[in-house]
């Protein structure tokens, strides 16, 4: 392979990293912009109560790096009465490293949704920390992603005309014939309509 391959081949993969990238950040976006406003709504009409931590469950972040199982992830599981009701919640959105983030018995404060009361957030600022880094990793990946994308769309392009693959050259030869040909076609085709 010529340096300039090889070059061509680095800077493909890094254009393909960053545009995942940034076609992720595309793709979670919606869920970010859903966070927003919840949050929003929480806040405005939310009702409040209390909710007991019954027990915290193990879970494993499947994600981890090969050869390790994931890693250990904790999150509550709390009793509690809304609108007269006594109801259970696992917290599965809510998972921490820490395995002390919550305690069995703990009372933590709730928020719920006055009309859908299934519908619960934990009312602490670690929990909302929690949602808050997830909503942050989805702009800090589209705003990087695109900000990466967009010149290395711009750089395959300058690399196209001014760096071509010897396939690309090849494209670029037979397209010059074909053009030079329909045109020496139209100019015959002229000539013998005009005797």
């Amino acid at each position: 392979m010529a340096a300039t391959e090889w070059v061509q081949l680095g800077l493909a993969f890094v254009y393909t990293v960053f545009g995942l990238l940034a076609l992720t950040g595309v793709l979670l976006l919606p869920a970010a912009a859903s966070a927003a406003r919840l949050a929003d709504a929480v806040d405005r009409s939310w009702e409040r109560v209390t909710g007991e931590v019954i027990e915290v469950e193990r879970t494993r972040d499947v994600g981890g790096y090969r050869g390790t199982g994931g890693r250990t992830l904790w999150h509550p599981v709390t009793e509690q009465t809304v609108a007269g009701e006594r109801t259970e919640k696992d917290w599965k959105a809510y998972v921490s490293r820490d395995e002390g983030a919550w305690s069995v018995g703990e009372q933590l404060p709730l928020r719920y949704d006055p009309q859908d009361t299934r519908r619960m957030v934990i009312d602490t600022d670690e929990a909302r920390g929690i949602l808050d880094r997830r909503e942050a990793g989805t702009s800090r990946s589209l705003v990087v992603g695109l900000a990466v994308a967009a010149p290395a769309i711009g750089a395959e392009v300058a690399r196209r005309r001014w760096w071509p693959t010897e396939a690309e050259r090849r494209r670029q030869r037979a397209r010059r014939r074909k053009l030079v040909a329909a045109r020496a076609k139209r100019r015959r085709a002229r000539l013998n309509g005009a005797r």
